[in-house]
């Protein structure tokens, strides 16, 4: 295996990686959408949230305005 071959492999990986992370966002952004603020901050702070969970709650908070 040349160089450039386990380049692409990590390319790869890196891109499904990241369209798993999507998925797992807009999962969290619609389940997510009507809660309050502080049910919102309560699930971010959680030792338990996902990164893809992070993700969703920053979202919505930054469109209402919550930054």
């Amino acid at each position: 295996m040349g160089f450039f071959d386990a380049v692409g492999k990590g390319i790869s990986a890196a891109g499904k990686s990241m369209d798993n992370l999507n998925r797992e966002m807009a999962k969290y952004l619609e389940r997510y959408q009507n809660l309050s603020r502080e049910q919102l901050m309560e699930k971010y702070n959680s030792m338990f949230a996902t990164t893809g969970e992070k993700m969703a709650i920053k979202k919505i908070m930054r469109d209402r305005g919550w930054s």
